[in-house]
């Protein structure tokens, strides 16, 4: 900004077209009759329920009759059915995630306009929670490295993104849905463009401002179309990894005014502050604040230098994981090796303690059949004396007798 005069100016321009509390749009703004009208169909679809609505379009889960499912289609909202600039940057966002073919971004399945004009695309409907809804402590925060999963994924599709030569512009947690199957996918993709064109059409191509503050990068803050690059998604990569570690976006305060003018000026203390106090991984912690760095060449050039320091990271833990699990493996294995081999001796101590008394009582036995069969022999021996005795006695008695005749 050249003057306090001219940031005024911005300031209050910005905060009538693009804040908002939660979702970067201001739900003050919407007509009366926007929020309580539900059209019963858009084009061939029929209107099952309103999903959401933003500053410039409105989402609706709609039965596709000819596919026989359900998806969900984006209307621009009817006041800025007239804004030729609105309408271009609308159908710019189908075209863009169009052409962008990747898991984590929404599959645009048609584009049309209603009876009146209005533009609309009919999109993937993706059912699932934010990654807002993901951090909310008061439904039940995630657990923090499922949350650092889900950061790695958007990394990854990020990545992808700047390959392709676009930048999204506004990522923050509200922007990214989880899916049933833990899928990730990108969403709004409203300020993106096509950072591959010439100044002058990426100047044309984006709207004047753009962006939740709360994430927003200091040269994103300003306005200034020329100056947003792969860099300033980054930072919002970097916005997002802080409130997972903090509990809070970089940016906090009672007042829009306030939140937007310490994104513009970049003052980071109070992040910083968070970041170095939240007793997460030094690694993630360095990462987060290399990406809120206010410089943008101080950051990471892209997404693919962030997707890959936080995939290192991942890896490390999951070696560190694995490491535990062979310890735990051989831990039991030796507690278990050990019960067997006292289990084996009280075994082999039962064995020999039976096999002593077994012997023992053997050698009983056989001492008392021994004895036994002594006593039998001698007392054999004892009547066959005492016969030979009574028969000598008789016939000594017979040769008296025979003598005296």
């Amino acid at each position: 900004m050249n003057s306090g005069h001219d940031e005024q100016d911005y300031l209050d321009s910005f905060l009538e077209s693009a804040f908002a509390a939660g979702d970067g749009v201001r739900t003050d703004s919407l007509d009366r009759d926007e929020i309580d009208a539900v059209p019963p169909r858009v084009g061939r679809y029929p209107v099952v329920s309103c999903v959401g609505r933003g500053g410039v379009g409105v989402v609706y889960r709609v039965e596709d009759p000819e596919l026989g499912r359900e998806v969900a289609v984006k209307v621009l909202r009817s006041k800025f059915r007239a804004d030729s600039e609105l309408v271009t940057r609308f159908r710019e966002e189908a075209r863009l995630c169009g052409r962008l073919t990747h898991p984590a971004i929404v599959t645009v399945h048609e584009i049309g306009e209603l009876d009146d004009g209005t533009p609309y695309f009919a999109m993937r409907l993706v059912d699932g929670v934010t990654l807002a809804s993901m951090l909310d402590p008061t439904l039940g925060r995630a657990p923090t490295h499922e949350l650092i999963e889900v950061f790695g994924d958007i990394c990854q599709a990020i990545a992808y993104v700047h390959d392709a030569g676009v930048v999204h512009g506004d990522l923050k947690p509200q922007n990214v849905m989880v899916g049933a199957f833990h899928e990730v996918q990108i969403m709004d993709w409203g300020f993106a463009f096509e950072s591959a064109r010439s100044t002058a059409d990426v100047t044309q191509s984006r709207p004047k401002s753009g962006g939740t503050p709360a994430y927003m990068a200091p040269e994103q803050s300003r306005g200034s179309s020329i100056e947003i690059t792969e860099r300033t998604d980054v930072f919002g990569l970097g916005a997002i990894l802080c409130e997972i570690l903090t509990g809070t976006p970089p940016y906090v305060g009672e007042l829009r005014e306030e939140v937007y003018l310490s994104a513009a000026r970049g003052w980071q203390d109070e992040a910083v502050a968070r970041l170095e106090a939240c007793g997460a991984d030094p690694r993630l912690v360095g990462l987060a604040r290399r990406c809120l760095d206010p410089d943008p060449e101080n950051r990471p050039a892209n997404a693919s230098l962030v997707a890959l320091e936080v995939a290192r990271y991942r890896a490390e833990l999951e070696e560190r994981a694995r490491l535990l699990e062979i310890e735990a493996v051989e831990a039991k294995a030796t507690a278990t090796h050990a019960r067997r081999s006292r289990r084996l001796t009280v075994a082999l101590a039962v064995v020999v303690v039976v096999a002593i008394l077994v012997a023992g009582m053997v050698a009983f036995f056989v001492q008392s059949d021994a004895a036994e069969r002594r006593l039998e022999t001698q007392r054999i021996v004892d009547a066959a004396l005492a016969e030979a005795a009574a028969e000598r006695s008789a016939a000594l008695r017979g040769g008296d007798e025979a003598g005296r005749h």
